[in-house]
């Protein structure tokens, strides 16, 4: 992928992840701990430290750009939780595709993730791909969650975005973003 449609779907996550904090500050106090059946987390808090520490993990672990971050999940109990979380891999992800020069952001790494698949070679512009794209993969299951805990599931169509996008005065544009 290239370097511009990165930074595109980067500030497509941005907004989805504000749109859905403005949803989750909505919802009742102890929701994101709150059991969940059927959605197939145990609860949203399992889901965000997935979707957060994926990212988290490839960065700092596997590619060795600062230390692993990790929080305890017991720890992670408030939207700012996870928000502080969030924005500390992000700009982890920000430097990197800020100072990494093509040649470097295109060579390609070869990392075992399963040794039953054997390895598995991706260029650093495809890691910084998959993890975004990995984000908005689980875009539905957090909607899912917002739902079943009595919410209404944030607008995170791409179409939202570009027309947020286009019109920053539009009320509908959630803060932070």
């Amino acid at each position: 992928m290239k370097r511009d449609a990165i930074d595109e779907l980067f500030d497509y996550t941005e907004f989805a992840w504000a749109m859905i904090g403005q949803t989750v500050a909505s919802l009742p106090g102890g929701s994101l701990t709150k059991p969940v059946d059927g959605s197939g987390w145990p609860s949203m808090r399992e889901a965000f430290m997935h979707v957060i520490g994926a990212t988290d993990g490839w960065l700092h672990r596997t590619l060795e750009y600062g230390g692993l971050i990790n929080p305890a999940p017991e720890s992670m109990t408030q939207w700012a939780d996870f928000d502080a979380y969030h924005r500390t891999t992000r700009a982890t992800f920000r430097r990197i595709l800020d100072q990494t020069p093509d040649d470097r952001l295109y060579q390609t790494h070869t990392r075992v993730y399963d040794e039953e698949d054997g390895p598995e070679t991706m260029s650093l512009a495809e890691i910084l791909a998959n993890l975004l794209l990995h984000e908005r993969g689980h875009h539905g299951d957090i909607s899912t969650l917002i739902y079943q805990l009595g919410g209404e599931p944030p607008a995170l169509d791409y179409r939202q975005y570009v027309y947020l996008k286009r019109n920053p005065a539009s009320p509908f544009r959630p803060r932070g973003w």
